[in-house]
């Protein structure tokens, strides 16, 4: 092998480091991953936190993971037993019975990171900016977001320092009961906040900080169906905020790409 070459092998980038020897990176992950839940069991008040297997401190991480990573965390500690039951030792030339792949340490490091440190809202790399409307403005304004290019299915309404919804469903029963009462005639200047009578307890928006955990968001509007979490139905949008100005707003229709930004 050329010096060149054996120098372009030697640099490591910490980011995308991968340890010579995959097994003792790997156990030492896994030791990492296991301290780190058991802390957070303990400042969660978890009953005989000190004595829990990492079998259930995995078990109770929902609150960090979703269900497809715990069972990646569970298949890393079967292979963690798998190496752990067969010592080794590398300096005598004995191998593990088991030796994990990079993409397998790199998996494990990426999750235990995540242990850590679990992903904000203002992490998100494409949050969409709101377009809040005040309550007063007409029922017009908020039908020329719906129209393409925009195509809005909902918006949030500033009514002093608190906030409403309107949606595309609420417009629908609006319209429905003013074409009843009014003989047809609809009225486009009508002030949106009157549109309100007709709301529904799906139409509603929450109000939450750019710091809230990703995974908390996702269970917010009700897309992660394994979690042990309000059973109530889910609002239909989060605005975010931080401090007292709204900065991003996340809908049903965000599931799919927040679960899969979510778990990398």
């Amino acid at each position: 092998m050329s010096d060149s070459n054996a120098a372009a092998r030697n640099q490591t980038d910490e980011a995308d480091f991968v340890s010579t020897d995959n097994a003792t990176e790997f156990l030492r992950l896994i030791n990492v991953l296991e301290r780190e839940l058991r802390r957070q069991a303990v400042r969660r008040d978890e009953r005989n936190a000190e004595k829990m297997q990492l079998n259930d401190l995995i078990r109770d991480s929902d609150a960090l993971f979703t269900r497809r990573e715990r069972d990646e965390l569970h298949s890393f500690r079967v292979l963690r037993n798998s190496i752990v039951h067969e010592p080794y030792d590398n300096r005598s030339q004995q191998y593990p019975i088991a030796v994990p792949r990079d993409q397998s340490v790199a998996r494990l490091r990426a999750l235990v990171n995540k242990a850590a440190q679990p992903p904000k809202l203002a992490d998100l790399p494409k949050l969409k900016t709101p377009v809040v409307l005040d309550a007063d403005a007409p029922v017009s304004r908020f039908l020329e977001l719906v129209a393409p290019p925009r195509s809005f299915s909902q918006a949030p309404l500033r009514d002093g320092d608190s906030y409403e919804l309107v949606t595309t469903n609420l417009v629908a029963r609006w319209l429905a009961a003013e074409f009843v009462s009014s003989d047809g005639r609809l009225v486009a200047e009508t002030p949106l906040r009157a549109l309100l009578e007709h709301a529904e307890k799906r139409d509603r928006v929450e109000l939450v900080s750019e710091t809230m955990p990703a995974l908390e968001a996702l269970r917010a509007l009700g897309g992660d169906l394994d979690a042990r979490s309000d059973p109530s139905i889910p609002p239909a949008a989060l605005l975010v905020m931080r401090g007292r100005e709204p900065v991003g707003i996340l809908t049903q229709s965000d599931i799919p790409d927040l679960l899969h930004w979510i778990e990398g």
